[in-house]
């Protein structure tokens, strides 16, 4: 069985590479992101991050300060830091003219990989329209 390590690739990613790929680009409605411990995503994909108009090309491999607008960094650092620190977060931001909950929680590395954390992104954006008019389908 060969790991994300023994892959030559630069960080750790516990389990199978291709699983874990395969995962996120099927999360349906969600935009999920693995960034390991250097603040580098390892894997990006899902169905959000296609809605959003972004590619798993615009993540992968990149790390997070030359990805997300520099208003949205210290935020985005924070919630991984947390992460790496053993906690969890979830927190409501905006993207472009869209709303998003985000999820995040580490990811235990196995047989010598490195930890990494998870983040999973649902646009909010029609939820919070709803919740302000007080309409709800039935």
């Amino acid at each position: 069985m060969s790991t994300y390590e023994q892959t030559g690739a630069p960080s750790g990613l516990p389990g199978e590479i291709s699983l874990f790929r395969a995962i996120t680009q099927n999360i349906p409605g969600a935009a999920v992101f693995v960034v390991d411990q250097d603040f580098r995503y390892l894997l990006a994909g899902g169905d959000g991050l296609k809605e959003a108009g972004m590619t798993a090309a615009d993540f992968e491999g990149r790390f997070l300060v030359n990805v997300v607008p520099g208003e949205l960094l210290s935020t985005y650092l924070g919630g991984y830091t947390a992460i790496f620190a053993g906690e969890t977060f979830v927190r409501e931001h905006p993207v472009g003219a869209r709303f998003y909950r985000t999820r995040g929680r580490l990811i235990k590395g196995t047989n010598g990989t490195r930890d990494v954390a998870l983040a999973v992104s649902y646009d909010i954006t029609d939820e919070l329209k709803v919740a302000e008019i007080g309409q709800f389908d039935r």
